[in-house]
């Protein structure tokens, strides 16, 4: 979105200089990369970046990093910002450890990440709702974190830029929206977003390992456990369901 958005805006970027920095709860593998090239292609200097861990509250996701950010990231957040303070109000170069490697991307991503994106969204099915038991509350209209559900004629719809994160299928208190799963429903969530995934391309620093956590999707799916959700307020606790 952030792509999007500066391959479109009119603002001129020329002789700018600009930081990128991303929260990530998943495998971002070379999403800094990427942004920063994002940012280049505006004819702005890229000075240095940083990504910083946090707990993701969709269904598929939900799991890992649990807790994060922490007083350790909280620490690094406030240290990089003090190093952009210190070079805007100084000059010189940001520390190394804020640089992005320039061949740090590859065609590899740019071709897996696709092919994986497209897989999810063939195999995963969407929502759907049920208008006997919907009541219009629109509460899964307001919980959805990309803004793909809307009501129309009375109805709910639900696009196809969806991402099939279920968070609407989770909330909705009326149980009006379903999902027709299917034998191995979820494989592909689980997989791409389990810990041994996130350790081959999460770009984990050492030490990380240990607060991965487990995906918990399949405890979602079967309601064993129910999140909290409030999308301007967003958390990763949950409860267990008796």
């Amino acid at each position: 979105m952030c792509a999007v958005f500066l391959r479109d805006t009119s603002f001129d970027f020329l002789k700018k200089s600009a930081f990128v920095l991303i929260t990530s709860g998943g495998s971002p593998v070379n999403t800094l990369w990427h942004l920063a090239q994002a940012v280049l292609k505006t004819r702005t200097s890229v000075i240095g970046g940083i990504q910083l861990r946090g707990a993701v509250t969709v269904p598929t996701k939900f799991g890992n990093f649990l807790g994060r950010p922490d007083h350790i990231d909280l620490e690094d957040a406030k240290l990089f910002g003090s190093a952009i303070a210190a070079k805007v109000i100084n000059g010189g170069a940001l520390p190394a450890r804020y640089k992005i490697d320039p061949k740090s991307g590859g065609r590899f991503y740019d071709i897996i990440g696709p092919i994986l994106t497209h897989l999810k969204k063939a195999i995963t099915p969407l929502p759907q709702s049920d208008s006997e038991k919907c009541d219009l509350c629109d509460y899964c209209v307001y919980q959805c974190p990309t803004d793909r559900i809307t009501i129309e004629n009375r109805n709910i719809k639900f696009h196809d830029t969806c991402m099939v994160c279920y968070r609407c299928w989770h909330v909705c208190p009326q149980y009006a929206i379903s999902i027709k799963f299917f034998p191995r429903s979820g494989f592909i969530e689980r997989t791409l977003y389990s810990p041994k995934m996130e350790k081959c391309f999460g770009k984990m620093e050492k030490g990380e390992y240990k607060n991965l956590g487990p995906n918990l999707y399949k405890n979602v799916l079967g309601r064993k456990i129910k999140l909290t959700y409030d999308r301007h307020n967003p958390t990763a606790k949950f409860e267990k369901n008796e």
